[in-house]
């Protein structure tokens, strides 16, 4: 069947992923990966979202935990290094407050003032 033969393509990347290193590298670092991980399914979407941005590391990572449902990823005990998903947050974070200040002016603007308001 073909619906058959266009699965079976993806299985090799589905095949790749190692729950037993961290699911987001996919590595074997000095760093222990997160004890008693209970977020599977937010990291599983940080990840996917994340992998939209460019980043080739998370879009690397989405291609093989996108065929991993988070009861596989729970069953299977599957974890990540800390740094690995604390490092993309903050970078997503810096990234948000960047985008922040391009839109606004040079200046701070105090809560009550008004943007559209021009002092001469």
């Amino acid at each position: 069947m073909e619906t058959d033969s266009g699965s079976k393509a993806n299985e090799p990347e589905a095949q790749g992923l190692d729950l037993h290193l961290c699911i987001i590298c996919q590595r074997k670092t000095n760093e222990n990966l997160v004890e008693k991980p209970e977020a599977h399914e937010k990291v599983r979407v940080s990840i996917e979202e994340w992998s939209k941005y460019g980043n080739r590391q998370y879009k690397e990572a989405w291609n093989k935990l996108r065929f991993t449902s988070v009861q596989e990823l729970e069953d299977g005990q599957a974890s990540w290094h800390r740094s690995c998903y604390i490092d993309q947050y903050m970078l997503e974070c810096l990234e948000e407050q960047e985008k922040g200040m391009r839109g606004s002016s040079k200046a701070p603007v105090s809560p009550g003032e008004n943007h559209d308001q021009t002092h001469q």
